[in-house]
């Protein structure tokens, strides 16, 4: 299954792939099974992947579950169970444990909020950070 969104310039905002899905008549919203979400918000890229969404068109949010992984413009790369991602203010929320990668670095915590809109980016609690250390840059 393959969903794209446009904006009104015709430009491609949102592609979804599934491997499968159905819709749920009754709420309006399509549940779809593994799971890839494209996007481009104010020129940066986007990638979200996870075993299963639910996308509310309505509400313009899709929920995700299960191995819910997201690739920023910037190489960072969260790492999750669940998460939201509101397709009208371009930001992503959760309330599970995250980690978050950027190179050889990292950090853990709970929760957390991702704007690509203004690319920032918080984690509620329980934050830890690894920084590893560089070899310094030699000039030859």
């Amino acid at each position: 299954m393959v969903m794209r969104e446009y904006t009104r310039d015709g430009t491609l905002d949102m592609l979804v792939k599934a491997k499968s899905a159905y819709q749920m008549a009754h709420k309006g919203a399509a549940v779809l099974n593994t799971v890839s979400v494209v996007y481009s918000k104010h020129g940066n890229i986007t990638l979200l992947h996870a075993n299963k969404a639910v996308f509310e068109p309505k509400a313009r949010v899709i929920n995700l579950t299960g191995n819910v992984v997201s690739v920023f413009h910037n190489n960072m790369v969260t790492k999750t169970q669940t998460a939201s991602y509101n397709t009208k203010t371009s930001v992503i929320t959760s309330y599970a444990k995250v980690r978050v990668t950027h190179g050889i670095d990292f950090t853990t915590g709970i929760g957390f909020k991702v704007s690509t809109k203004n690319d920032t980016f918080w984690i509620n609690k329980d934050v830890h950070s690894v920084y590893n250390q560089r070899s310094p840059k030699t000039s030859s």
